[in-house]
């Protein structure tokens, strides 16, 4: 019996040792890089990625996509310096049966002209629109909102910096989303909302002068011709609402009257020959 036990032991060791052996220069099975299976690899190799045979599809807005591989942009990365897979190799019994994970970080190189021009020239970028901003315009004698249009331009840099970040861990495809140029002005603009508030208080006004038995009214879009946006506001333009009072002036003959015009919340004295 003792012989017995002696040879199993014997056996065991021997198993042991060849394991022990095994695992001083391979992984252990479960082993995992940036999510690439390395088990069973050799130690001194199992960081390389081999990233020449990588390839990315990207896909954007209006099912346009591309495909973009390492060596259109001679792509090229290596394992940062001092960083390796410390394995004990004499507890194989026991990790032979549990995960090992390893996100190593790497150095990377890569030409950012040709990665300008591959986005340039694909898919992503053929007969792309621009954003249009929200703007106003007239339904029914009223002015609305018209809301934005996101177009489908890329953000060169939002777009290489995510591409590049998706080489560098490896994955197989990307979704652009928010990496496009987007409009300055959108509907939920609370200076565009107040600029349609105060254009429809402006055309929905009426000034009308009386000459006797005539009149002259102005109103809707010829009354807001005599406006001007600051960006902040609707402003009368003094020089065109001068002249404006000056040719009725003139048609209706007020020379040597000193004739109160009121133009809006504006008061204009005419005396014009």
């Amino acid at each position: 019996m003792n012989k017995t036990f002696i040879k199993i032991f014997i056996a065991l060791l021997i198993v042991y040792l060849i394991g022990a052996g095994v695992f001083t220069i391979m992984t252990y099975p479960n082993t995992t890089v940036s999510g690439e299976d390395k088990s069973f690899s050799r130690l001194d190799n199992a960081l390389y990625r081999d990233y020449q045979s990588r390839k990315l599809e990207i896909k954007g807005r209006n099912n346009k996509t591309a495909n973009l591989n390492a060596p259109q942009i001679s792509y090229t990365e290596t394992v940062k310096s001092g960083v390796k897979i410390n394995q004990n190799q004499f507890i194989w019994p026991v990790a032979v049966f549990q995960n090992h994970v390893h996100n190593p970080e790497y150095d990377y190189a890569y030409n950012e002209q040709q990665l300008e021009d591959f986005i340039n020239a694909s898919d992503l970028m053929k007969d792309a629109k621009l954003p249009e901003n929200a703007s106003l315009h007239v339904v029914n004698g009223k002015y609305e909102i018209n809301a934005s249009n996101p177009g489908d331009t890329l953000d060169l840099k939002l777009a290489k910096e995510k591409i590049i970040s998706a080489f560098l861990s490896g994955e197989k495809s990307i979704t652009l989303e928010d990496e496009y140029l987007k409009p300055e002005i959108t509907e939920d603009s609370e200076a565009l909302k107040k600029k349609m508030e105060d254009v429809n208080k402006i055309i929905t006004m009426k000034i009308s002068y009386d000459f006797g038995e005539d009149k002259e009214v102005l109103e809707g879009e010829r009354l807001l011709d005599f406006y001007k946006y600051t960006g902040e506001k609707y402003e009368p333009i003094r020089e065109q609402v001068h002249e404006y009072l000056r040719q009725l002036a003139i048609k209706y003959d007020t020379y040597g009257e000193n004739v109160e015009r009121k133009f809006g919340s504006y008061r204009y004295w005419s005396n014009y020959g």
